[in-house]
């Protein structure tokens, strides 16, 4: 909340400011913790789910097979790591739960960047298909002034123009209108297990594919390839070989630089 506070007092005059990006990806590692703290966040937002009624959150969860009744709300924990299968009810609302914490911090930091700029809109980058089990986008798609998505096609999926069309249409349903594609790539990515180069015309055609399903906005991730770091090998509309390179050629050539 201070960083938020922070980069909004010092850029939201700034007339190069045209939206404020919440974060990166939310979800996208199925980041939750487990800790102490997170078990008793999880037991509060449990006895608000069911009205401070530990008989409903039993009966709800099938506690009565294998055992697994509780008397005390200070019995339950998050679903850590078990000799034996967990039970799928408990880790639900544990995803429930991890969804809604996660919404409230995107909406507080929100509120704060509100606050100094109202005028200016915000979004954060949703990843449809990859987090759909681990965020409820349809509780975070109101939050949110404009709807954005991360695209990145598995390079060894033989029919990744299905792909494509499912993410668009559920941007477009989650969206109800136009939406914001924020990230997805001119070439190779590096963290696929195969990291394939596009073929000729492929970005042109998933680019076109997007605006097809709703897209207003395309982007890519990144504009200058990384001489370091994790993310040196992702490809980028200014890639290591510079300017003489098919991908600088394709993307100038279409106006997107």
């Amino acid at each position: 909340m201070r960083i938020a506070r922070a980069v909004a007092e010092r850029y939201a005059a700034h007339p190069a400011v045209a939206m404020w990006h919440i974060h990166n990806e939310y979800g996208c590692h199925n980041d939750a913790c487990y800790c102490d703290t997170s078990a008793a966040a999880f037991r509060t937002w449990l006895r608000a789910r069911y009205g401070d009624d530990l008989d409903a959150l039993n009966h709800a969860w099938g506690t009565t097979f294998w055992s697994q009744w509780y008397y005390d709300w200070d019995q339950i924990l998050p679903p850590r790591a078990t000799a034996a299968p967990a039970n799928p009810t408990q880790q639900l609302d544990w995803r429930r739960f991890c969804s809604d914490e996660l919404l409230s911090l995107c909406t507080a930091e929100r509120e704060v960047l509100r606050r100094a700029a109202p005028d200016i809109p915000a979004t954060t980058n949703f990843l449809v298909l990859r987090t759909i089990d681990a965020l409820d986008y349809w509780r975070w798609a109101p939050r949110l002034d404009i709807l954005s998505n991360d695209h990145y096609l598995m390079s060894d999926d033989p029919e990744a123009e299905i792909d494509i069309a499912l993410n668009g249409d559920l941007m477009r349903s989650l969206a109800g209108g136009p939406w914001f594609l924020m990230e997805h790539s001119t070439g190779a990515v590096n963290w696929q297990p195969v990291n394939r180069a596009k073929r000729p015309g492929e970005m042109r055609r998933n680019a076109l594919a997007h605006v097809a399903h709703g897209a207003d906005g395309i982007a890519f991730f990144q504009w200058r390839a990384a001489k370091a770091g994790a993310e040196q090998w992702h490809s980028a509309m200014l890639p290591h070989a510079g300017t003489d390179s098919q991908i600088w050629r394709m993307s100038s050539n279409w106006g997107w630089t």
